[in-house]
């Protein structure tokens, strides 16, 4: 199974924002994540004013990895969600 980052910074109101981000680079004995982003970026002034970041995995099954925005799995997993047994479920 691939994995795929999904980040979030704290928004208006203390609500978390989460987007999707691909991991660019892992480096350190503490595993450092880096990712890019533009320097006009709304994350990049959400995450000066609040530090603190989420960032958690999705671990799609083999063979069902989207490979870029608006592909056949890309459409798939937009509807549904993975439970932490890996119970697949359709959004409505």
């Amino acid at each position: 199974m691939d994995e795929h980052r999904h980040e979030a910074t704290v928004h208006h109101h203390d609500h978390l924002h989460g987007r999707p981000m691909a991991t660019a680079k892992l480096e350190g004995p503490l595993r450092t994540i880096w990712f890019a982003s533009e320097r006009s970026s709304g994350k990049i002034e959400q995450i000066k004013q609040n530090p603190n970041v989420y960032a958690g995995y999705t671990r799609y099954p083999e063979g069902q990895v989207p490979d870029r925005v608006g592909d056949k799995w890309d459409e798939y997993w937009s509807t549904r969600i993975i439970d932490e047994n890996g119970k697949v479920t359709e959004i409505s």
